[in-house]
């Protein structure tokens, strides 16, 4: 007969006329499992070690004493007992407020007070400054927001700073992870600047907020406000009625920028008179080009003229003076 190492009564398989398929021992050292239909590695007697909870589909799940059922999230938690089957880090909710009970380092969605459905995520304090800017879209200046952020709590905790705004800025820096050490201690504080520029006119209200990585729920949010001037470059604006108004002083038609900005205004003035310059400078040497082909005209007219008389045969064939004779002299 075939052998049976644990003593099980179910004979060890021999790999030729006896096999696991026509009922040999699937676990020929384990006295209390024989049989593994889903063939997981989990046996079938429930009463047996390491029973298999979804004895007919294979899983590996082991946590909480449910062997063999489908783990998605590979926690070790079958997804029909795990509160959290998508999300590896948690899988126990004890106070039902959506969020978990494990707070080991890099756990998403930790409860910090498990037995509490009222209170969740963890307590910090945001400070950024300033609390308002004022720019303009011609600067092309880059906005920078400086904000501190410190831990309320006993236990260390990784955060996540992310500076919402809308598509009117484009940021350079946008978020940042910081580790923060436990409340008191001398890193339970951290620094972060966000960067960016502003591409449209307007208020625009931003907002600097806290969560820890994986949640959804801030734990802290501090709120500031960009005031952005725009300039519309070649945009003439009518003449205003109102003859009396002094700003309208009858240039400003004339200039396509903003007058009252002197940022832009000196330099298209200082443009302009140096565009006249350089046309009052053509017009100068174009002026002088023409009096030098006055004069060397008049030159060579004049030596033309010379040199006609000069070979003229009206003056070479000159009859010469006729002579007086038979003067007397009286004396």
């Amino acid at each position: 007969g075939c052998s049976d190492s644990d003593g099980d009564g179910v004979p060890e398989a021999d790999d030729v006329s006896w096999t696991i398929a026509m009922g040999a021992d699937a676990f020929p050292n384990e006295s209390s499992q024989w049989i593994d239909l889903d063939s997981d590695g989990f046996g079938d007697n429930p009463n047996g070690s390491q029973a298999d909870t979804c004895p007919s589909s294979p899983g590996d799940s082991t946590g909480g004493g449910k062997y063999g059922c489908i783990d998605s999230d590979r926690d070790g938690w079958a997804d029909e007992f795990d509160a959290f089957p998508t999300v590896i880090s948690q899988w126990a909710d004890s106070d039902g407020d959506g969020f978990g009970d494990n707070i080991s380092s890099g756990a998403v969605m930790v409860d910090h007070w498990p037995n509490d459905a009222n209170k969740n995520v963890a307590e910090v304090d945001i400070s950024c400054s300033p609390d308002s800017i004022d720019t303009t879209l011609a600067s092309l200046e880059e906005i920078a927001i400086s904000c501190t952020v410190t831990n309320a709590m006993s236990s260390s905790l990784v955060i996540v700073l992310k500076w919402q705004f809308p598509g009117s800025v484009t940021a350079t820096l946008s978020q940042r992870a910081v580790s923060l050490g436990a409340s008191g201690s001398g890193d339970a504080t951290a620094s972060v600047t966000f960067t960016g520029r502003a591409n449209s006119a307007g208020q625009i209200d931003t907002s600097i907020l806290a969560f820890e990585p994986g949640g959804t729920t801030a734990m802290d949010i501090e709120s500031f406000i960009i005031n952005v001037e725009g300039v519309q470059i070649g945009n003439v604006t009518a003449p205003s009625e109102n003859t009396n108004d002094s700003s309208n002083d009858g240039w400003s038609k004339y200039i396509p920028i903003d007058p009252n900005d002197p940022s832009l205004t000196i330099p298209f003035l200082a443009a302009v008179v140096l565009s006249l310059l350089f046309i009052a400078r053509r017009i100068k040497v174009s002026q002088r080009k023409q009096l030098q082909k006055l004069s060397d005209g008049a030159a060579f007219t004049v030596e033309q003229e010379r040199m006609t008389l000069k070979h003229s045969s009206s003056v070479l064939e000159r009859p010469p003076p006729p002579l007086v004779r038979n003067v007397n002299f009286k004396r």
